[in-house]
């Protein structure tokens, strides 16, 4: 999330760069429409040979059950200093018994639901607001690339000191409660983008319409990291040690997926603000009462003894 973020800083940067470009190459024109696939040819292709000779798989270490029995014992003594992104507590069930079975129980859970609700609703809520940002400036503000280059790379820069913060509160702040604090955050922005924006009218330097507009466009960014940091924490705490990697990649299967659908439906309501914003609120309402439903049960628990499902 952090280098997604920055990103969107860097971005822009290169943005400004290739605005004003009109070269050729060979029988290709590289202009402001061009550059950006060759810039991302070049970086994906760095990416490739990075990966290809510095990326490893970590070697699995088997644990001994004479260690097993001494981590479990420590691991218990420190229940209550388990509750920070620093120090991490799990629920280790069997990996004995029907893989459905084993399944049904790990994730069929009110408390797993909820998080994995909450991400989806966050990445869902913010690629529709991404989709939508650029023709809505451009149609109300009369804004350029230039313009949206600056307010993306002001929203990067925002979200990145918003996780320096979040370092700092996660420690004195319950995962649970981070949680609480994001949902609600962006539940009171959406509430305001839904009334301020079917009123909305075409203005150019109309200061008062693009402060009611930025305002709770940067009070939405300002609440984001709160649900993504505080959803995998929470992940990695109400699983079992053994399933973190499943656990984690059901996830980024959830942000994927949002991801996908994020842009079609900002795309196409895009000027329905009534059915585009309310799908969002009712989405965040939906995630705020089963967040409350499952609140206690958002904590980190004890490991318990293997259970054997034969």
């Amino acid at each position: 999330m952090v280098g997604r973020q920055i990103g969107m800083i860097i971005g822009p940067v290169f943005n400004f760069i290739m605005l004003n470009l009109n070269y050729d190459i060979g029988p290709f024109l590289l202009d402001k429409l061009s550059a950006p696939g060759l810039l991302m040819t070049g970086a994906w292709t760095l990416l490739q040979i990075i990966v290809i000779f510095f990326y490893t798989n970590l070697n699995k270490f088997n644990k001994k059950e004479s260690e097993t029995s001494d981590e479990q014992t420590g691991l218990l003594a420190s229940d209550n200093d388990a509750q920070s992104y620093n120090t991490i507590q799990v629920v280790d069930n069997s990996q004995t018994g029907p893989f459905v079975l084993r399944f049904y129980n790990e994730y069929i859970r009110d408390e797993v639901i909820a998080v994995y609700c909450s991400t989806f609703t966050v990445f869902f809520m913010q690629t529709v607001l991404e989709t939508m940002l650029t023709p809505f400036t451009r149609d109300y503000f009369n804004w350029s690339d230039i313009q949206n280059s600056i307010l993306y790379g002001l929203a990067g820069l925002e979200i990145m000191i918003v996780f320096l913060l979040l370092s700092f509160l996660s420690k004195k702040i319950k995962d649970r409660k981070l949680l609480m604090i994001g949902i609600i955050g962006n539940l009171l922005t959406l509430i305001f983008l839904i009334v301020y924006l079917p009123m909305a009218e075409p203005s150019k330097g109309n200061i008062e319409q693009y402060l009611l507009f930025i305002i709770p466009v940067f009070g939405n960014v300002f609440s984001l990291p709160f649900i993504v940091l505080a959803s995998i924490s929470l992940l990695s705490k109400i699983t079992s040690v053994d399933s973190q990697g499943l656990t984690q990649g059901i996830r980024r299967t959830v942000v994927g997926l949002a991801c996908i659908l994020g842009p079609n439906w900002g795309g196409v309501f895009y000027k329905q603000w009534y059915i585009m914003i309310g799908t969002l609120i009712l989405l965040l309402t939906m995630s705020l009462i089963m967040s409350l439903i499952s609140f206690k049960k958002l904590v980190a628990r004890p490991i318990t003894s293997r259970l054997n499902l034969n």
